[in-house]
């Protein structure tokens, strides 16, 4: 529904400008009042791989070559580490681990969390593939607020962290809330918040 109340279908192929323009619009373009949604069967692992760049243009060549091939992956995914660094993650759907990697249940409270598991692919500078449970997958980013642990507790992605205590994240918001104090509210807002802006903004 647009701002002067017409009713516009729009897909790939009828109003197609319109079709693209809508995601991250934030109603800017009008009212979404109806939505076709594809309905995909979901399997019990998700086959990932990851593959470490080292440049700005590489980095856009590989995921946008990686998102335009919809017919091999269902997932793809970018974690950027700096401004030529990072690592591209491109998944598909699977029955069962295949012999081209290996199961890693990244969903268990002692393992580390996702994004610095990620990493370690770049510090490493090669590429592999591993086979993630499907509810590990969609919550890989779950146990640290994706960045976000790290600003609240450093040192819980420590080995010793979360064999003793990686079973109690994350923790829930209301509880870090009512044990903010005030000193520790006035650094996160000028250290957390800002740091966070200004990477975004980088990207």
């Amino acid at each position: 529904m647009t701002a002067e109340g017409k009713l516009v279908k729009c897909s790939p192929s009828e109003n197609p400008d319109l079709f693209y323009q809508i995601p991250w619009s934030h109603g800017t373009l009008g009212f979404l009042v109806v939505a076709e949604l594809k309905i995909v069967s979901v399997k019990k692992y998700v086959r990932l791989h990851y593959q470490p760049v080292y440049a700005l243009d590489g980095l856009v060549s590989v995921f946008e070559q990686a998102c335009r091939d919809t017919e091999n992956n269902d997932f793809v995914e970018g974690l950027v580490f700096g401004r030529d660094q990072a690592v591209i993650m491109v998944g598909s759907f699977a029955d069962a681990v295949g012999s081209d990697g290996f199961l890693n249940a990244i969903g268990q409270w002692y393992k580390p969390w996702f994004y610095k598991h990620a990493q370690t692919y770049l510090e490493h500078g090669k590429e592999g593939v591993e086979y993630l449970p499907v509810r590990d997958y969609y919550h890989r980013h779950t146990r640290s607020y994706f960045w976000a642990m790290e600003e609240i507790i450093p040192f819980g992605n420590h080995p010793i962290f979360r064999a003793l205590l990686g079973w109690a994240l994350p923790p829930r918001i209301e509880l870090l809330k009512y044990t903010e104090t005030q000193t520790t509210q006035r650094l996160r807002e000028k250290f957390h918040v800002s740091r966070t802006c200004s990477c975004r903004s980088g990207i």
